[in-house]
């Protein structure tokens, strides 16, 4: 896409979008829009659960995400380590090159690193799938995503409760549609793989709403919420930041009781030694063995900065790597030499300054406006969309479904847009951006979308979007 045409594709999508915006506004066509949306990503959302088990060997792919936490569920019920760490070990181990001449000895290789290593979260995930563990895949699956469904729903309940209208509120529904529109990929993503975005939002956004409610006790609650929402997943602990530059220290003390809640929980089932020790193997291998690894999973709808690097450079990264011109400078780098262990240290880097300029933001935000009353205002909005931002791109792995969760800054915003605070000509062109990859994708071949995927172009408009974003902070005068 040349500059030219880009810029040409901004200026009818602009025009599209008022046309839209024009029909939204008519009572029953929103809210008729929005269901027919939902109803596309939910109801083929159950077809995870009819899925058969891959016939080929080769073959390490799940059914679904949503097939490893069940399994690690099981694997806890049986008062088994989730993690497999020994099989991880023995893997490590048995498996020699001599290895490669048995077929046998192959399979049983392949079938056991099918299982080992791929369930990535803290124990509370599985043990809160206990209930369903006695179940067959196929009948979990369908609970599981029925209840997902639920909390998107109950999601969108809380934010049209949160306009403070009943009845048909404009300020709910057509920002509740264009957000859908424009992250519809994501979402149905999401569900297709049977992922926890619906949890992480309902608890995401439920708990920044009541953290900014002025009574003390219902701002810690909203905290404990995102707090479990980080035990579930580590990435929203970014959203402490915008507890932090809009000085919700309840909240902040909350955020941190729902982490340590959300770690002993499982103690309940395990008992608090056996806990401590699925905590301890949980942390060594992410932490410890990922960390030393530098480039997780790279593969092309991994939208990370690591995968990007390791897509970009490393050859290997992904089975599709060569038939797109990658790595490039491929005769420079190896997967296992210095300049490999180079691109990890630039890596490293640049997650640190994107570390440090959230960090920086929320805390000159703080500063800034330590004096003020502190509302859920625009500055509020773009310190959580740039701690969303922040939390994918400096995640080890952020397939493009991850990017769901900005469901919940840019519905605000286009509230805030609808409610006589105009969007600026950068944040329009910024969704605009996200709708290329959250929509429009649709509309490209296999070939086009699979080499943006390799390319991470994703990747580079998400950390320009960041930039943009607090460069705001820095160009307002009042600041976030």
């Amino acid at each position: 896409m040349s500059k030219i045409s880009l810029k040409s594709y901004y200026v009818y999508y602009d025009r599209y979008v008022s046309l839209l915006i024009f029909y939204l506004k008519k009572k029953a066509a929103a809210p008729a829009i929005l269901s027919l949306l939902l109803l596309s990503v939910f109801i083929p959302s159950y077809r995870i659960a009819y899925v058969e088990d891959s016939d080929n060997l080769f073959s390490i792919t799940r059914k679904s995400d949503f097939e490893d936490y069940f399994i690690a569920s099981q694997t806890l019920a049986r008062g088994a380590d989730p993690y497999k760490m020994e099989d991880l070990e023995q893997l490590k181990k048995q498996f020699v090159w001599e290895d490669l001449g048995s077929f046998k000895k192959i399979k049983d290789f392949m079938k056991r690193v099918k299982r080992a290593g791929t369930y990535l979260y803290p124990p509370l995930t599985a043990f809160l799938l206990l209930p369903v563990s006695g179940m067959s895949y196929q009948q979990a699956t369908v609970v599981f995503q029925s209840v997902s469904i639920l909390m998107f729903l109950l999601f969108l309940l809380i934010l049209y409760r949160h306009t403070g209208r009943s009845g048909f509120a404009p300020e709910f529904f057509i920002p509740a549609v264009l957000t859908t529109l424009l992250l519809y990929n994501f979402l149905a993503g999401n569900f297709l793989h049977g992922n926890v975005l619906s949890f992480l939002l309902i608890l995401v956004g439920g708990g920044l709403f009541l953290s900014f409610r002025e009574e003390k006790v219902l701002s810690a609650a909203g905290g404990f919420l995102i707090g479990i929402a980080v035990v579930i997943k580590v990435t929203p602990v970014f959203f402490g930041l915008v507890l932090l530059g809009r000085k919700r220290f309840f909240s902040i003390a909350g955020m941190g009781a729902g982490v340590l809640a959300g770690f002993l929980l499982p103690s309940v089932y395990t008992g608090f030694d056996e806990n401590l020790v699925l905590l301890n193997n949980w942390y060594n291998l992410i932490i410890g063995s990922y960390s030393k690894i530098g480039f997780v999973r790279p593969w092309a709808n991994n939208q990370s900065i690591a995968a990007m690097i390791g897509k970009l450079f490393v050859f290997g990264s992904d089975a599709k790597q060569v038939l797109y011109g990658l790595p490039l400078f491929s005769g420079g780098f190896d997967v296992t030499g210095e300049r490999t262990s180079f691109l990890i240290s630039v890596t490293r880097t640049i997650n640190l300054i994107l570390f440090a300029a959230a960090i920086a933001v929320s805390i000159l935000s703080l500063v800034r406006n330590f004096r003020k009353k502190i509302h859920l205002d625009e500055g509020a909005v773009h310190l959580m969309f740039l701690a969303a931002l922040a939390s994918l791109l400096t995640a080890g792995v952020s397939w493009y479904h991850a990017y769901g969760i900005l469901f919940l800054p840019i519905f605000l915003r286009l509230k805030m847009h609808f409610n006589n605070l105009p969007l600026r000509k950068g944040e329009k062109i910024s969704y605009f951006l996200v709708s290329i990859f959250g929509l429009f994708s649709l509309l490209f071949g296999k070939y086009f979308n699979e080499a943006l995927a390799l390319y991470s172009i994703f990747t580079f408009i998400c950390a320009g979007i960041f930039v943009y974003t607090a460069g705001l902070f820095l160009r307002e005068k009042n600041g976030f």
